[in-house]
């Protein structure tokens, strides 16, 4: 199933939106967002 991302909470926009590396280190980027970890029911 497909879902949405907005683009403010999408962690592979943060690397095309040319961050810094100490940017990246404390990013979402390596975890992704919340939401892909929970239950698709919430």
């Amino acid at each position: 199933e497909w879902r949405h991302v907005p683009g403010k909470i999408n962690p592979a926009d943060v690397i095309s939106r040319g961050c810094s590396p100490s940017h990246l280190v404390e990013s979402r980027w390596w975890e992704g967002p919340l939401w892909l970890v929970e239950s698709p029911d919430t």
